[in-house]
């Protein structure tokens, strides 16, 4: 497995979970060393199930592990505009505000000002940030990306934010943070002998480690972070971290395109729902109204009889002919208005009927469902 891995240049570990995950079988831990006591363990065959031509994408397993080497320093190209040439940079360094206690030694920048680019340092590191930042801005105008700041929609603060190959990319310049226990005065350890509280026992102190986060998902084998350390400063980095900007945004763009395209068939499905629905309810309309019809001939046909049993009576006798012929041409007038053959209505039904079997079983049963409730 170890050199199978090795060719195709992902972990180990991983190749024997991706065997496992798709049914392929392999040997297990402890097999060599037993075969090498003459205690073969079998194998089992492949199974039916898996088809010998399929293939594996082992894109993002050989990237992750890529991503995992060893980084060679990839620093930017030297400087060539001043500080204040990027109107973000030109008041970065009057922004910062005194932090409001000695337990506190990151400074601040107002939570609202829009016009210098965030970062979250040390005094000691300050200078060092701002560098920093200056030659990430001159990396971004020779690539056209503009940079603004502002609020992206995974946070509430304000943070920098490019935009290259259509999305908004954030990015935060920090420095690291180390959780450091206090030496107590002898008050303060009085107070802890009898149980109270001690104020800032524990307090984060910088740790002079600087670090660059891109805030927005990067694809499976890219960095989100980049911080120092005792093989490459962060200024040794930069590189890379600009080429994971690029792939994050084409990451994203692409997860943008794929929303578009499940919102476009949400869309589609949604409408083919009402549009369904809508044809559902026309069939129960329909049914309403050939039960409805039904009804209505039902009684005009007792309506014709009973008019039958009236001229057969002595009633009908004793009339004079005008009084008969106006009360039967009444009665007639009546009889077609409730007959749905005479009165239009099974002429209008007869020229809507457009739903298919199923719609009209679907309508039924919805009748049937709420006349039972």
């Amino acid at each position: 497995m170890k050199k199978l891995a090795e060719r195709f240049e992902i972990h180990a570990h991983a190749l024997g979970k991706l065997c496992d995950d798709y049914g392929i079988p392999r040997p297990r831990s402890g097999y060599w060393t037993q075969t090498s006591v003459n205690k073969t363990k079998s194998i089992s065959a492949l199974s039916n199930s898996v088809s010998p031509d399929k293939r594996i994408d082992l894109s993002s397993l050989i990237a992750s592990k890529r991503e995992k080497r060893k980084m060679a320093a990839t620093p930017l190209p030297h400087l060539v505009t001043k500080l204040h040439h990027h109107p973000l940079l030109r008041r970065i360094k009057g922004s910062f505000t005194q932090p409001q206690d000695k337990y506190n030694t990151i400074s601040y920048q107002p939570f609202d000002d829009r016009s210098v680019m965030r970062l979250d340092v040390s005094k000691e590191q300050r200078n060092r940030a701002i560098l920093i930042l200056h030659t990430l801005t001159d990396a971004f105008e020779k690539r056209n990306w503009p940079l603004e700041v502002g609020k992206n929609f995974k946070r509430t603060g304000l943070e920098n934010i490019i935009r290259t190959d259509g999305q908004r990319l954030g990015f935060r310049l920090r420095e690291r943070l180390v959780q450091t226990t206090r030496a107590l005065t002898k008050e303060e350890i009085a107070t802890r002998a009898r149980g109270g509280y001690v104020w800032n026992e524990k307090y984060n102190a910088p740790s002079g480690k600087l670090q660059l986060v891109i805030e927005a998902g990067t694809p499976k084998g890219t960095r989100s972070l980049f911080e120092d350390n005792e093989k490459l400063s962060l200024e040794n980095q930069l590189g890379h971290f600009i080429n994971a900007l690029k792939t994050t945004a084409s990451y994203q763009h692409e997860l943008a395109q794929q929303r578009e395209l499940q919102q476009r068939h949400l869309e589609q499905e949604q409408a083919r729902k009402h549009e369904y629905e809508k044809q559902i309810l026309e069939e129960q309309l329909k049914v309403k109204r050939l039960l409805l019809a039904t009804e209505q001939w039902d009684r005009a046909q007792r309506c014709r009889h009973f008019l039958n049993k009236i001229r057969d009576s002595k009633v009908f006798e004793a009339l004079n002919n005008s009084a008969k012929s106006d009360f039967i041409g009444w009665t007639n007038t009546v009889i077609r208005q409730i007959d749905p053959l005479t009165n239009g209505e099974i002429a209008s039904l007869l020229t809507s009927i457009q739903g298919t079997e199923s719609m009209i079983i679907e309508a039924l049963a919805r009748l049937t469902n709420d006349a039972r409730s």
